[in-house]
């Protein structure tokens, strides 16, 4: 008689194993209210607002694996293992080596990503990394003694997920919104840009931009001084122009997403709090100042943290001086402006409201962040039978 056919399960066996289960159970829960979560188009777990870690984290393009979003292999995982602990036999025992190991190398993976690239934690998912590391490490104890082929496997399929993770381009969320009209024409000495069928016109001279104003790309964004998203797009896309001799023309259009001047947003972390009035003052700066505002935005831009409203205010004002009070009235308008266009966007089902946006003229917008400078170039193109 094969004595390895009838070992019983693990589960029958150790209080470890027991233990384990529990853990196991409670993070599948996790990974599966997480999943849920990310397939219901613009919703999120309590706290989870724009700019908030959470968000950070779970819109991030390390979120996803070939368009799946990652709680669906960790809700696999977790749920087989807590299968394989009642069924018997040695093979049962096998794929729970597997799976622990697997388990282990992806939750180190993610917790790396969140420190030390995303630069923010989500609390949900550091929660269901420590509920499946005590998992993992009651699982070692039930399971021991352990062989090499085994854990090897997992390890592989660990590093299978780290290089699919790494080689897989970001998934972008354009926004299905038909470009024919749009139109980046000269009228006499200026350049007029006509997004959203054209409805949406832009002066670019009259704009905050950088890069050559005759340049023959250009892209749009739409940025929040206090969004962590935002400032990695925003420095990309400068360090992208400057790369390419100013043939790359980005335009900044501060979009602020608090409530208090953009009608398209409700409730958002404080960060966003003066989020109005530093757009006001950057927008008011580059009307009397183009070289001043560059470097105020630059300065907006620089740190992790966003600016306070002192400091801003204490920046901006001594150069703005006697025109300080016309200049943020006229720069609120504007902002009124971009918010308009914000809130008019056909989000469909997708219904998230977020900052950056990317605009081109030949190319759908994307809503969230953009990791990969390249596309802004790219999408940036005029295709041949588009005259600029």
């Amino acid at each position: 008689m094969n004595t390895s056919l009838s070992q019983p399960a693990l589960w029958n066996e150790s209080r470890a194993a027991k233990s384990a289960l529990c853990f196991a159970v409670a993070a599948a829960a996790i990974a599966v209210l997480l999943t849920v979560l990310s397939l219901e188009a613009g919703s999120s777990p309590p706290g989870c607002g724009s700019g908030s870690g959470c968000e950070k984290v779970l819109s991030s393009r390390w979120s996803s694996l070939l368009g799946i979003p990652v709680g669906v292999f960790a809700s696999l995982a977790y749920v087989g293992t807590a299968m394989c602990l009642f069924l018997p036999g040695a093979g049962a025992r096998k794929v729970l080596q597997v799976l622990s190991v697997a388990i282990l190398g992806a939750l180190l993976w993610f917790v790396i990503l969140q420190l030390l690239v995303i630069r923010a934690f989500c609390p949900y998912c550091m929660l269901d990394h420590i509920l499946g590391l005590l998992a993992v490490l009651l699982l070692w104890k039930a399971l021991s003694p352990w062989k090499v082929l085994w854990p090897a496997l997992g390890a592989g399929c660990a590093a299978s997920l780290v290089a699919l993770q790494l080689l897989t381009p970001q998934a972008l969320h354009s926004v299905d919104l038909p470009v024919g009209k749009n139109f980046d024409v000269l009228q006499g000495s200026s350049r007029v840009v006509g997004l959203m069928q054209g409805s949406a016109q832009f002066q670019i001279e009259e704009e905050a931009h950088f890069g050559k104003l005759d340049a023959e790309r250009m892209v749009l964004i739409m940025v929040d001084y206090a969004c962590p998203h935002c400032r990695r797009l925003h420095h990309a896309a400068k360090a992208l122009s400057d790369e390419k001799g100013g043939e790359l023309c980005v335009v900044v259009l501060p979009t602020p997403i608090h409530p208090d001047c953009n009608p398209a947003m409700r409730e958002v972390p404080e960060r966003f709090d003066h989020s109005c009035e530093i757009a006001a003052l950057s927008l008011a700066l580059q009307q009397v100042n183009a070289d001043a505002w560059a470097e105020f935005d630059s300065w907006l831009f620089e740190s992790e943290e966003p600016r306070g409203i002192e400091e801003s205010r204490a920046k901006a004002l001594p150069l703005l001086g006697d025109q300080a009070e016309t200049q943020i009235s006229a720069a609120r308008e504007r902002i009124s402006r971009n918010t308009a266009l914000f809130e008019n966007m056909p989000l469909g089902e997708f219904d998230d409201r977020r900052v950056p946006v990317t605009w081109w003229v030949h190319q759908p917008p994307v809503v969230g962040p953009i990791d990969h400078a390249d596309l802004l170039w790219e999408r940036a193109a005029v295709p041949a039978d588009v005259s600029p």
